[in-house]
C-alpha cells in the first residue's frame, strides 16, 4: 500500500510540473488511484445462530360472557307495585325481583277462601251415626289398607338391603381392582402412577383415593348392622350413607379423569387405563342409580299406601258421620272443587311476583313502578354469579393447535394491553361455524379468578399460548427459505463474509414470536445471510 502511495505521489509531481493537469488528466488520475487502490466488498448484513425460545401462539378476539344469564318476563300483563332490587345487585336463588299490582287477585282468593269455608261446614253438618254393619265393613276396609300398606313397604326395605350390598359390590370392584393398577397405595399419601400435565389433578386423585378407601371401609361396617329386623329409618339412613359414598368415588373417577386426558402414557396402557376407567364409572353410575330407583320405589309406595289408607279412614269417618254415603260424596266434592278454586288463586296469585331462578346479579331493569308490563316481554335481567367466560371463534387453519386446559391470557379493549387477565380454555366445539365465508370452531374459554373489573359484553383480545420449546437453536424465520418443502438459510463463513451459500437444515417448530427451531444441519455460533 505504501508503495501505492509513493507512485501516486511521483505521477501527481510530474503533472503539476510539467502543467498537464487537466480535466482528461484528472480523469484519468482518478482511474489510475482507483486501479491502485482496488476495491473492497460490502460485507453481507448476519444473524448468529443462538439459543432461545420458540413460542407458538394463537391470537384472536372473543366477548365476555357470563356464565348464567336470563331475561325473566311475567305470563300476564300488569301494572308494576313493587320492584325489590337494583341495578348491579347481588341476588340469591328464589330472592324476589319485582311484582305486578295483585288486589284483585286477593280478592277473588278471599272469596274463594270464604265459598270453600262454606262448603266445609255443610260437610261438618252431615256428619251423623250410621248402621253397626255399614261400620264394620269400613273398619275391614281400613285395616286391609293398613296391612297391604305394611306388606308392600316390608317388600320394599327387604329389597333396599339387597340392593344395598350390590351397590357396595360395584363400587368397591370400581374404586378398588378397576383401578388399582393407576395407583402407588404403599404410602401415606397414595398417588397416581403415571405422569401427567394435570398436576393438581394427579395430587387430588391420590387424596381422594384415600377418602375412597377409608369410605369403603365405613360402608361395609354400615352393612354390618343391617338385618331383617333394622328399621325403617335405619335403612333409609343406609340408602342416604350409600349416596355419600358412592358420589366420594365419582369425586374419585372426576380428578383421574383429568390425570388420564393429561397423561404421557404410550397409547396400549392409555387404552387399557381408559377401559378399567370406563367400566368402573359404569359400575359407580349403576349403583347410584339402583340406590335412587329404590328410594323412589319406597316414597312412592308410601304415598300409595298413605292414599289407599287415607281413602278407608274418609270412608269409616263417613259412615261413623251417620249420613248417608252418597251425600256425604256429594258434598266431599263442593268441598274439594272450592279449595281447587282457592289453590287456583294462589298460583295466580304467585305468578304476579318473579323470583331469582339462580344466584346472580341484576344486569337489567327496563320497567319502572306503575308501568304496565306486557306478557313474555323482559321484566328483569340477570347474569350468574362466578368467573366470566369469554367466546370465541378460531379458523379452521389454528383450530389443531388448541386443546381443553390450555393456557390463555386476555386484555380487554376497556384497559389497555398493560392489564392481563389469566384463562383456560374449557371449551371446544365439534362442529364448525361458518363466518364470513370461512369455517371457524367456537372456543370458551374460562377466567383464572373473579375480578370486577371484567363485564359482560367487553372485548377479549386473547394469546392462546399452543406450543413452546425452550433453550433450541432457532434462526428468525424471515430469513428462511421455504422451498420444495424443505427449508434452507443462506450460511455465511464468517460474519464479515460478503458471500453466503444456501444450506438446507432440518426444522421444528415455527412461532408466531418470529423465530423458527433448528432441529439439526445448523449449529450455534455460525452465521446466517439477515435481511
Amino acid at each position: 500500500m505504501e508503495e501505492k502511495k509513493g507512485f501516486f505521489k511521483k505521477i501527481w509531481r510530474i503533472l503539476m510540473k510539467r502543467k498537464w493537469l487537466t480535466f482528461s488528466s484528472i480523469f484519468v488520475l482518478i482511474i489510475v488511484i482507483m486501479i491502485l487502490r482496488g476495491g473492497k466488498a460490502t460485507p453481507l448484513k448476519s444473524f448468529q445462530i443462538a439459543r432461545g425460545d420458540v413460542v407458538s401462539e394463537v391470537t384472536v378476539t372473543g366477548t365476555v360472557k357470563p356464565t348464567q344469564s336470563l331475561d325473566v318476563a311475567f305470563e300476564q300483563s300488569g301494572r308494576v307495585s313493587k320492584i325489590y332490587v337494583t341495578l348491579g345487585q347481588k341476588v340469591s336463588q328464589g330472592d324476589p325481583l319485582i311484582a305486578l299490582d295483585s288486589s284483585d287477585l286477593r280478592a277473588q282468593l278471599a272469596q274463594a277462601q270464604a265459598q270453600y269455608e262454606s262448603q266445609q261446614a255443610k260437610l261438618n253438618q252431615l256428619q251423623a251415626g250410621t248402621r253397626s254393619q255399614d261400620l264394620a265393613i269400613a273398619q275391614t276396609a281400613l285395616d286391609n289398607a293398613q296391612q297391604q300398606a305394611q306388606t308392600s313397604i316390608d317388600a320394599d326395605y327387604a329389597a333396599a338391603r339387597n340392593v344395598l350390598r350390590d351397590a357396595y359390590t360395584k363400587a368397591n370392584d370400581a374404586a378398588t381392582s378397576q383401578i388399582s393398577s393407576m395407583f402407588d397405595a404403599n404410602q401415606a399419601t397414595p398417588r397416581v402412577t403415571f405422569d401427567t400435565s394435570a398436576a393438581q389433578a394427579k395430587i387430588d386423585a391420590g387424596s381422594q383415593y384415600a377418602v375412597v378407601q377409608s369410605e369403603l371401609n365405613t360402608w361395609s361396617q354400615e352393612l354390618q348392622t343391617l338385618t331383617a329386623e333394622s328399621s325403617q329409618s335405619d335403612i333409609d339412613a343406609a340408602l342416604e350413607h350409600a349416596r355419600t359414598h358412592i358420589n366420594a368415588c365419582l369425586t374419585l373417577f372426576s380428578y383421574l379423569q383429568d390425570a388420564l386426558n393429561g397423561s404421557s402414557l404410550d397409547a396400549t396402557t392409555l387404552a387399557t387405563y381408559r377401559a378399567s376407567f370406563n367400566t368402573g364409572k359404569a359400575e359407580l353410575i349403576t349403583a347410584l342409580t339402583n340406590i335412587t330407583n329404590q328410594q323412589q320405589a319406597i316414597s312412592a309406595q308410601k304415598t300409595a299406601n298413605d292414599t289407599a289408607i287415607s281413602a278407608a279412614q274418609k270412608q269409616l269417618d263417613l259412615k261413623q258421620a251417620g249420613s248417608a254415603s252418597q251425600d256425604i260424596q256429594y258434598q266431599q266434592g263442593q268441598v274439594d272443587q272450592a279449595a281447587a278454586q282457592v289453590h287456583y288463586y294462589q298460583a295466580q296469585l304467585a305468578k304476579r311476583t318473579l323470583y331469582a331462578p339462580f344466584s346472580g346479579t341484576v344486569t337489567k331493569i327496563p320497567l319502572n313502578v306503575g308501568d304496565i308490563a306486557q306478557p313474555n316481554v323482559t321484566a328483569i335481567s340477570l347474569i350468574g354469579s362466578g368467573a366470566y367466560q369469554i367466546e370465541t371463534y378460531i379458523a379452521e387453519s389454528d383450530i389443531a393447535k388448541i386443546k381443553i386446559g390450555q393456557d390463555a391470557h386476555i386484555t380487554l379493549d376497556a384497559y389497555g394491553q398493560g392489564v392481563i387477565f389469566d384463562a383456560k380454555v374449557v371449551q371446544v366445539d365439534l362442529s364448525a361455524t361458518t363466518l364470513d365465508g370461512v369455517a371457524t370452531y367456537k372456543t370458551i374459554l374460562q377466567f383464572s379468578q373473579e375480578d370486577s373489573r371484567i363485564l359482560a359484553g367487553m372485548t377479549a383480545n386473547v394469546t392462546i399460548e399452543s406450543d413452546q420449546k425452550t433453550n433450541v437453536l432457532y434462526v428468525p424465520t424471515r430469513n428462511v427459505i421455504f422451498q420444495d418443502n424443505k427449508t434452507y438459510v443462506e450460511l455465511m463463513a464468517n460474519k464479515d463474509a460478503a458471500t453466503s451459500t444456501q444450506t438446507e437444515f432440518t426444522a421444528g417448530l415455527r412461532g408466531s414470536d418470529g423465530r423458527t427451531e433448528i432441529v439439526s444441519g445448523l449449529q450455534e455460533g455460525q452465521y446466517v445471510q439477515s435481511d
